[in-house]
């Protein structure tokens, strides 16, 4: 499930991770145990598991409500299970979506809504953020991202790819935007 935008309570959301995250725990253990793949220095430190979890939550920046939720670098690295020189190569190649923060941190952020399950960039989301690059800075693009689109039966271009919909769809809307933006 992509998020762009959260309307449940703090404490109905908290619930539903804790559910979420004890099912998906438990099954990847399992699945790990019969591979023959031993987890059991990745669960050794609960805190720093804890801390690349946390990583993903709201920054306090404006557009979390729209585009988030997102994570930082170290987030970022620690999901992907990459070097900070790897996120920013794949940032400047359109590999990964990006967008930094106006204020005087110039922090990196990466909403997490691009990624699978799997820490890959879901079928389709390079194409269209190539597109979208072309006329339109991250934040423009990313908030176009999250945004109902009346091409694509009214779902968000995110909500379209996540849901394993035809990604050519989702890059010709994208075109269409960025021209139009480019005009």
């Amino acid at each position: 499930m992509y998020s762009c935008a959260m309307a449940k309570s703090t404490d109905e959301q908290v619930a539903t991770l804790t559910r979420a995250f004890a099912t998906r725990l438990q099954d990847r253990l399992r699945r790990a145990e019969r591979a023959g793949i031993d987890l059991a220095s990745a669960l050794d430190d609960p805190d720093a598991l804890a801390d690349r979890m946390i990583a993903a939550l709201p920054l306090g920046d404006p557009f979390d409500a729209l585009i988030g939720p997102f994570y930082d670098m170290q987030g970022v690295i620690g999901f992907v299970g990459i070097t900070k020189t790897a996120v920013v190569k794949r940032v400047r190649t359109g590999r990964l979506i990006g967008c930094q923060l106006a204020d005087a941190s110039r922090t990196w952020v990466f909403p997490t809504w691009q990624f699978g399950p799997d820490a890959a960039l879901i079928d389709g989301m390079a194409d269209v953020w190539a597109e979208l690059a072309v006329h339109a800075d991250p934040w423009t693009a990313a908030a176009w991202m999250c945004s109902p689109n009346r091409g694509l039966d009214d779902e968000t271009p995110v909500g379209w790819l996540t849901d394993g919909r035809r990604p050519e769809e989702v890059v010709d809307a994208a075109r269409r935007a960025a021209a139009r933006w480019g005009a």
